[in-house]
C-alpha cells in the first residue's frame, strides 16, 4: 500500500512461463539487499456479491497472515486500484466460514479457492513476490512488484521502473489482468450489459 493515494495499491504483475528460472531470479533479488524474505503455503477464497459488483473480496490465510481484503474490480487495467486490507487473528484457525457469513448479506453471487505458494522480498520501497497460483482448472506463475510507502502515483511507478530494470523486466510486458481474472475469468457469466 502506497501514500500515493488512500488505500491504493500500486503493482505491476508478470506472468512468467514454467520455464521461469526461479532460483536464478531469486539469487538476482537476493543480490538487490531485501530488508526480509519468506515463504509461504496460501489459500485464499475469492467472492463476487450481487449488491457490490464493482469489488472482489478475498480471504487469505497462511502461516504468516489472516486477512479479508476487498479491490476494485472490473476496473480494466489493475495497474493502480483501491485495495483495503483487515487483518485478522491467525490463532483462531482459519476464519474463512465466517468470512462466507459476513459477506452473505450482500449476496454471494460466485465463489472459489486458489492456492498458492510463494517467496516473497521486502525493500523499504516494493514488495517483490514470485508465486504459483493454483485453482481446480489452471496454474499460473507470475512476478509482482510493489510499490510502499511512495509519496505519488510518479514516485511510485519510478520505483516499480527501477526494479523493473534490474531484474530484466520490460513493464510493456506487464499483465493489465488480475490473479482473479487470471484463473477465473472463464468461469464467470458476464452480465447482459458487459456482453
Amino acid at each position: 500500500m502506497t501514500q500515493a493515494g488512500h488505500y491504493l495499491e500500486i503493482e505491476h504483475k508478470f506472468v512468467v512461463d514454467p520455464s521461469f528460472d526461479r532460483s536464478g531470479w531469486m539469487n538476482a533479488v537476493r543480490a538487490l539487499s531485501p530488508v526480509a524474505e519468506y515463504t509461504a503455503q496460501v489459500t485464499e477464497r475469492y467472492f463476487l456479491t450481487k449488491l457490490t459488483p464493482n469489488v472482489i473480496y478475498r480471504h487469505r490465510y497462511d502461516t504468516n497472515n489472516q486477512d479479508l481484503t476487498y479491490k476494485s474490480y472490473r476496473q480494466g487495467d489493475i495497474e493502480v486500484r483501491q485495495e483495503v486490507r483487515i487483518i485478522l487473528d491467525r490463532s483462531t484457525g482459519s476464519q474463512v466460514d465466517q468470512v462466507t457469513a459476513f459477506l452473505q448479506p450482500l449476496s454471494i453471487a460466485w465463489q472459489s479457492n486458489l492456492r498458492k505458494d510463494l517467496w516473497a522480498f521486502s525493500f523499504s520501497d516494493c514488495e517483490i513476490v514470485y508465486y504459483e497460483a493454483h485453482s481446480d482448472h489452471k496454474t499460473v506463475r507470475c512476478v509482482e512488484l510493489e510499490a510502499i510507502s511512495s509519496e505519488h502515483l510518479d514516485a511510485a511507478l519510478a520505483t516499480l521502473a527501477s526494479y523493473e530494470a534490474r531484474l530484466g523486466f520490460d513493464v510493456t510486458q506487464r499483465s493489465r489482468s488480475s490473479l482473479f481474472d487470471l484463473l477465473f475469468a472463464d468461469q464467470l457469466v458476464k452480465p447482459t450489459h458487459e456482453r
